[in-house]
């Protein structure tokens, strides 16, 4: 099995180190244990708002490696609250520890808020949950929260500090922290 989910982590990151040429943006974060990559690719046709597809991955210090995709419907909150952008869509991990595997499927949202008096400052939230109905191998359920506060250093470039929490419910009666700290990382669009 563990040789399986090896060749599915490969498979996964192969796909994400092929897109940089797709990607609309790329996101780095690194924390004193963990770093986080992420691809963010717009797909045409959308009527309202904007769709976008991401590919991500991350490790951490106890040799944990979880790959990620999500489809995010993001639009605009409306004109009470300028600036505000919420998006809401499926996303899927596969992961594996040193004695775990992992596959779940959740909905994630996110909301960005560009303040009006500091129109360079953007704060961020995000959330995702797979509960165990769709949690597959080794995995109950998965959770994860991340907030950040951005900077726009130029348009197409912003740097940030976030606090991210990532837990997964696994078949033993436990729970596994995969990432619970802060982070600094950056932004860039292609």
């Amino acid at each position: 099995m563990a040789k399986s989910i090896k060749t599915i982590l490969l498979f996964f990151f192969l796909i994400t180190i092929s897109l940089p040429l797709m990607a609309r943006e790329l996101d780095i974060n690194i924390g004193s244990e963990l770093i986080r990559v992420t691809y963010i690719s717009p797909i045409e046709g959308a009527d309202y708002g904007r769709k976008d597809v991401t590919f991500g991955g991350f490790y951490n210090k106890d040799d944990n490696y979880f790959f990620d995709t999500s489809l995010l419907i993001i639009d605009e909150a409306g004109n009470k609250f300028p600036g505000m952008e919420l998006g809401i869509g499926p996303k899927a991990y596969l992961g594996q520890t040193k004695t775990q595997d992992y596959l779940t499927f959740g909905i994630v949202g996110l909301i960005n808020y560009r303040l009006s008096s500091i129109n360079r400052l953007i704060l961020s939230g995000s959330g995702y949950f797979s509960p165990g109905i769709i949690s597959f191998m080794d995995a109950n359920q998965m959770w994860e929260f991340e907030v950040r506060a951005a900077y726009e250093i130029i348009p197409s470039a912003s740097i940030y500090v976030g606090y991210r929490k990532i837990e997964v419910d696994v078949n033993i009666p436990s729970e596994r922290t995969v990432d619970d700290e802060f982070n600094v990382g950056f932004k860039m669009a292609f």
